[in-house]
């Protein structure tokens, strides 16, 4: 099939699905007519709507109406709630799509004879006074179901009641001119009054925010605390809300690695459930060469929860197949807030770190600013075994290697927030880390026969230094209207990004008796890469009626990096540059994205179908260009018998661009006898995935299917058997299939303990490409499962354990050994709540070493990684400042977008 059939065919299937939107519905079946109490009628409504009906019980008890079944049918629940009450005299109000209010009509006010004939913008209201607001706690978490109660000023006497939704938020309609209190009320929180207001005849009057502060009571000696489960199930991702989590320590890696399907590899290198993954903070990206140390320097303790976006809609970049977002806490009181946190660690070497947040808010002005200081004493030890043939003759090449680094990371941040109008800001906010680093890499290479001693070795005592700096300028704008139905977001950030790596390699060959062979010539190494990234994006959502909901949006994005490489030859007492190992080479990249993204639901039903467009133009030193329009649909279908059993179904074509560096022609010498390649020919790989989950109560199972074509991964591109230089460099391979299930299930074993548990029984990977010139496939099964617990003693002290194991399996080519180990980790809260000590352990029974092993015929390889991971670790966290609670301020906006840097 061509591609102007496939975008033929994907632009029917859109139309076709859209066409189902619209005629989904249809028919009525006519059934007797039944004479019912209103409760019950009601009742029925709001279940099969999955609505919320606050109403007054002496006001529907002794009511009584007559309604055909099919009246209750294939209608609108405000056409039904238009016909049923007000013949009865009573009147309704809509708090939101989920929540609405139901009372006698006020004696004063004149029944309107057929308010089903009125059109939309009088349907659920009976005069033209209105009232909006949203509420929120202390960390600006939206509050649903909290209880607003409009009072008179003057008495206090009761007008009407609304409930906030899932954002928050409430609305009071149909409210006469008068003056006014608020009263909001929620379990676990402090009861708040709103200041008194005067509303006028036909005013739309918005209060803004309201922030209730935390509140916990013992009531017949039973404590009562507003909590949040630990892991939360949408149909799109699990929500981590790890605030008060004894995990919550030291940086946010340490974190992830015991959420729900993460895997954090030995460099680093984040992904949920397996796939490529974007990470973002607070909803902004950040660029994959500055991410990890971010994320490194983050206190854990500064995250309020965690997002694992398991099937991202076509708003999210078509270059990942997962999205990581986690936010941070932001501070409602109004003043000056602040934090600081030290923490330390010791394994084989020691570790320590301190970072201090201050926020100031006043009116509608949010200052915020962080930084951070952290010192490592970084340890590594690998070993690698190669085995060459050619047919008539084997040898071998034993690499052992010590890398003993001194890392010193700087991180900062300062930004601001302004509201400029109603429902407007505009914010600002930069971000920079630096990165130092420098230390001894001894290692010892031996030759031989294979199965045979070593006849020689080359002890090599590598010193490395190392440098980088990276910013983020970020400009801002947020809009809300509409009362909050249409929302914009506009973004521009700029990311410079440059590093220098320098080594030398002093070495010495022996013999077997330890008799100087040779002495080769020292050579050294230069690579000083820069890029500029540049990223513009627009986002636009509107939410219409009956559960109707477009999201659109543009973005653009450009790059351009300079990669020089410098190979120095020792010769006599100064060092020749040798050109043909040096390179300078330059790479420029555009991509154009366009998405858009259509949303339903029903009663029980959520269509999701979007569509994204990407144009991608990219230029390597005159050497390559490459200039692809691809396509990527994204479609989601959910069905919800009831709150406890539901299903998902979704569809989602990806795209794996290659790192950047990789298409430059480079070559890196990492010791005399591993050399790295950059390869200018590499495709992009592209990914089919296709998952159904299911909840069943607390039990939630999914089945995955990815097909991949052209999927790349680094391998051996060539070998010398008489000098033993293997020369890497990342290839294309034909294709790979992954299949798996997953089954997560939250479970109490006691009033003070909690589990929350994930497994993959089952899982298979194939995958197959050329190697050396020969065809190579290779396949496994494989099952991993994690389970924390949580356990309480007391209002002041817990801990948490997590167990994980992760059995051996194949990616790409390569075979990778099992893992498995236990963290634990103890929190103590003290002065009053200001104050929390933790102490940890990670790698507690010392056996994370990683192993990968390949088999090429000709050439086999093992490697083994040890890293000073088994760590006790002391943290000290302090809650500063003298504050009072905030007027109104914003929500936050949200981006995402992709850097492809190592």
């Amino acid at each position: 099939m061509g591609r102007f059939d496939q975008i033929t065919s994907y632009i029917l299937l859109i139309l076709l699905l859209c066409n189902l939107f619209v005629h989904g519905s249809a028919g009525v079946t006519r059934k007797n007519m039944t004479a019912t109490p209103l409760g019950e009628v009601l009742k029925k409504c709001t279940n099969k709507y999955d609505a919320n009906l606050l109403y007054e019980e002496n006001a529907l008890i002794s009511k009584k109406i007559s309604v055909h079944d099919n009246r209750l049918s294939a209608r609108k629940i405000s056409a039904i709630f238009d016909e049923l009450p007000t013949p009865l005299h009573l009147k309704w109000h809509k708090v939101n799509r989920k929540n609405y209010y139901m009372s006698s009509l006020n004696r004063h006010q004149t029944l309107i004879s057929n308010p089903g004939n009125l059109g939309d913008d009088l349907a659920d209201s009976l005069s033209n006074g209105y009232i909006e607001g949203y509420v929120a706690d202390e960390e600006q978490r939206p509050l649903e179901f909290v209880t607003l109660t409009l009072v008179q000023s003057n008495d206090s006497s009761f007008v009407m009641n609304a409930l906030s939704d899932l954002n928050g938020k409430y609305v009071f309609s149909a409210v006469n001119a008068g003056n006014y209190r608020i009263k909001a009320t929620s379990m676990g929180f402090r009861q708040a009054f709103l200041p008194s207001f005067t509303l006028k005849a036909g005013q739309k009057l918005s209060l803004g925010k309201t922030v209730l502060l935390s509140l916990t009571k013992t009531l017949n000696e039973v404590t009562i605390s507003a909590t949040r489960p630990l892991v939360e199930k949408k149909v799109d991702r699990y929500i981590v809300n790890v605030e008060n989590s004894t995990m919550a320590f030291g940086n946010s890696i340490q974190l992830l690695k015991s959420a729900p399907f993460v895997q954090v590899s030995p460099s680093n290198e984040i992904s949920l459930q397996g796939k490529k993954t974007l990470v973002l903070i607070d909803d902004k990206p950040f660029p994959d060469v500055s991410i990890k140390d971010i994320l490194l320097a983050l206190p854990a303790g500064n995250i309020l929860k965690i997002e694992l976006i398991t099937n991202p809609s076509a708003k999210y970049d078509a270059a990942y197949g997962a999205v990581i977002n986690i936010i941070t806490k932001k501070n409602q009181l109004e003043g000056i807030t602040g934090n600081v946190r030290i923490n330390g660690s010791l394994g084989r070497y020691g570790q320590y770190g301190i970072n201090s947040s201050l926020t100031y808010r006043k009116k509608n002005l949010t200052a915020y600013g962080t930084i951070g200081y952290e010192r490592k004493e970084v340890y590594i030890n690998s070993e690698q075994h190669r085995e060459f043939s050619d047919g008539n003759n084997s040898s071998q090449l034993v690499d052992k290697t010590i890398r003993r680094i001194d890392d010193d990371i700087y991180t900062y941040q300062v930004g601001a927030d302004l509201e400029i109008g109603k429902g407007q800001t505009i914010g600002a906010l930069i971000n920079g880390n630096v990165n130092r680093w420098n230390g001894n890499i001894p290692s010892n290479v031996s030759f031989g026969e294979i199965n045979a001693p070593a006849d020689s070795v080359l002890f090599t005592k590598s010193t490395v230094d190392f440098k980088s700096e990276t910013f983020n300028f970020n400009l801002n704008y947020h809009l809300i209207v509409d009362s909050g139905k249409s929302e914009l977001v506009a973004l521009a950030t700029f990311t410079p990004y440059e590093n220098t790596l320098r080594q030398s390699f002093p070495s010495v060959l022996v013999d077997a008796s330890g008799n100087v062979i040779r002495i080769p010539k020292v050579f050294k190494t230069t690579n000083s890469p820069i890029i500029k990234i540049f990223i513009t994006q627009l986002d636009y959502i509107h939410s219409f009626e009956d559960q109707l909901k477009l999201e659109a949006g543009i973005k653009f994005q450009n790059t351009n990096s300079k990669s020089m490489i410098s190979y120095d030859l020792q010769n006599a007492d100064q060092f020749i540059n040798i050109p043909e190992n040096s390179s300078n080479n330059n790479f420029s990249e555009k991509i154009y994205g366009i998405y858009g993204t259509l949303s339903k639901g029903w009663s029980k039903d959520k269509l999701q179908l979007g569509l994204r467009l990407e144009n991608t133009q990219a230029t390597t030193s005159s050497i390559l260009s490459q200039h692809y329009t691809q396509l990527f649909p994204n479609v989601l279908y959910e069905h919800r018998i009831n709150d406890n059993y539901n299903f998902a179904l979704s569809y989602k074509r990806s795209v794996s661009r290659v790192p950047y560096e990789e298409l430059i022609p480079y070559i890196t010498f990492i010791d005399q006898y591993t050399v790295y390649q950059g390869n200018p020919n590499l495709k992009p790989k592209f990914d089919n995935e296709f998952v159904l989950s299911v909840k069943l109560k607390k039990l939630n199972i999914g089945a995955t299917y990815i097909d991949s074509k052209g999927i790349f991964t680094q391998l051996p591109l060539n070998r010398d058997f008489n000098s033993k230089v293997t020369f890497f460099s990342v290839q294309n391979l034909n294709a790979s299939k992954d299949y798996y299930v997953y089954l997560y299930y939250p479970f109490q074993l006691f009033s003070w303990w909690n589990t929350e548990n994930n497994i993959s029984p089952y899982g298979h990977s194939e995958a197959n490409g050329f190697v050396l010139g020969r065809l190579f496939k290779i396949s496994s099964n494989w099952w991993n499962i994690k389970s924390s617990h949580f356990f309480k003693f007391s209002r002041n002290l817990k801990m948490q354990v997590d167990c994980y194991y992760y059995s051996p399996y194949t990616g790409g080519l390569t075979k990778n050994g099992a893992i498995g180990n236990f963290d634990a980790s103890l929190l103590l809260s003290i002065l009053n709540g200001k104050g929390e000590i933790r102490v940890g352990g990670n790698d507690i029974l010392k056996r994370n070493n990683n192993r990968t092993y390949q088999d090429f015929g000709v050439y086999r390889s093992s490697n083994s990684l040890f890293q000073d991971s088994q760590r006790i670790s002391l943290g000290f966290t302090y809650n500063f400042g003298r504050a009072k609670i905030a007027t109104p301020n914003k929500d936050l906006g949200n981006s995402d977008a992709v850097d492809r840097i190592k």
